[in-house]
């Protein structure tokens, strides 16, 4: 461990020798993370600079190539001319990557040794990006193995420290205890750390949930005792069905989720606060089918998707614009997540769903496995983080399994289509 006075030449001479950024990360610093985070900061980022001026070849590098498969990672790109005197200009060079993520960088070397730095989240552990630097025309010829046409290195990468969220989950059925319990395990999974309470009562509407809040115990939240408390820097909460009576009625969703998104705010001025956006009845449309539902409404499941997404923004832009505080979203599921589930499952690409009846046997509540889909577009959303590579086993509060999680070749075609879905709505 490093003591108050940091061995820099020590960390030179390991670097020079090869020895990942990573493993030195591992063996000097791990456990001042724990003791004291911001020291620990400090005694990494002088390492990369120690490893940035170790560095005499064209590399791209960070702390190593592996991690947690889906954790955000900052890549850090030295470029140096082998041979090349300080100073000696060697073309311009570009940077790309094959993730179809938004990060470009470019810019001339006449220094030499230039440090790229890309925002942290637009690289992700266990997948590769592509960094290539090209000579353009007209420069003089370079020495051995300087770069003399477009060249391609394999980044390594630098974790992001995990980040710690405090989540209040405050819902019904269609919220409750498994989505809480899976979005733990997956964003543990991806190294981060997940505090979840859940106050979650059958069919309530927000007003109830405000109202009548359960007592508190170690499987249910009271979300009105325990926000003030500034443990909790995300609340999610959803309506009651169906969404066209409750949102559009101003003394509903948008008075008793102001009260919910107000109470959090003023504990947590920065917290993020979110609707998590639900579904109806899979045979909406035919009347008398649905319990609950409004039989003068035609529409069917799939149509329902589309026309009622404006329907849950209204009561989110409501109380945005009469609140002190600003910010709160919608997590689009029903509209964006599951109205792509359903076309996947027509086009038969989900392993293990024949119809839509296979995902809601009782035409309301999903099975486990897509709870566990609908964790991971939470996780994906509170975190703003690629997902693919999660776990799949997800345990309870007592330590137990989670029953009918998907399996691995359902739980990556679910990734897949979560990444997709949240990178092109982030």
């Amino acid at each position: 461990m490093f003591g108050p006075r940091i061995g820099r030449r020590r960390i030179l001479k390991e670097a020079e020798a090869g020895v990942p950024l990573a493993d030195l990360v591992r063996k000097h610093v791990s456990m001042l993370f724990r003791s004291s985070p911001g020291r620990a900061r400090g005694v990494v980022e002088m390492m990369k600079a120690t490893c940035f001026a170790a560095v005499a070849t064209l590399l791209a590098f960070g702390c190593g190539s592996t991690g947690t498969a889906g954790a955000p990672y900052t890549v850090h790109v030295v470029i140096q001319a082998d041979g090349g005197a300080p100073g000696a200009d060697f073309g311009s060079w570009s940077i790309t990557q094959n993730e179809g993520l938004a990060f470009s960088a470019s810019g001339d070397s006449d220094t030499n040794v230039s440090p790229v730095i890309p925002s942290t989240g637009d690289f992700y552990a266990g997948r590769a990006h592509t960094i290539s630097f090209t000579r353009e025309a007209g420069y003089a010829t370079p020495a051995a193995q300087q770069i003399t046409a477009a060249t391609t290195v394999t980044a390594n990468y630098v974790p992001a420290v995990g980040v710690s969220k405090g989540v209040m989950f405050v819902g019904h059925s269609l919220l409750d205890e498994v989505e809480s319990y899976c979005a733990k395990g997956i964003a543990e999974s991806l190294g981060h750390t997940f505090l979840r309470r859940s106050q979650h009562l059958p069919g309530a509407p927000l007003r109830v949930n405000w109202g009548s809040p359960p007592p508190a115990d170690r499987y249910q939240a009271n979300a009105r005792d325990e926000l003030p408390s500034g443990d909790f820097d995300t609340l999610i909460m959803t309506e009651t069905i169906p969404i066209e009576v409750y949102a559009p009625n101003p003394n509903e969703t948008t008075l008793y989720g102001g009260n919910f998104f107000d109470l959090i705010k003023s504990a947590v001025p920065t917290a993020d606060v979110y609707l998590y956006e639900t579904w109806v009845c899979t045979d909406a449309g035919t009347p008398g089918s649905c319990e609950g539902e409004l039989d003068s409404n035609p529409l069917t499941f799939r149509e329902h998707m589309d026309a009622d997404k404006p329907i849950w923004q209204a009561p989110v832009d409501n109380i945005n614009a009469a609140s002190a505080h600003d910010g709160m979203k919608v997590i689009p599921i029903g509209s964006e997540y599951l109205a792509r589930f359903y076309d996947e499952i027509a086009l038969g690409n989900m392993t293990g769903f024949a119809n839509i009846d296979d995902a809601y046997p009782d035409k309301i509540h999903p099975i486990n496995a897509v709870r566990y889909m609908w964790a991971l577009a939470i996780v994906a959303t509170i975190y703003d983080i690629d997902i693919r590579g999660a776990t799949n086993v997800i345990h309870d509060i007592d330590g137990g399994l989670v029953p009918g999680m998907p399996t691995a070749t359902q739980a990556a075609e679910m990734q897949a289509l979560v990444y997709d879905v949240w990178s092109a709505n982030r």
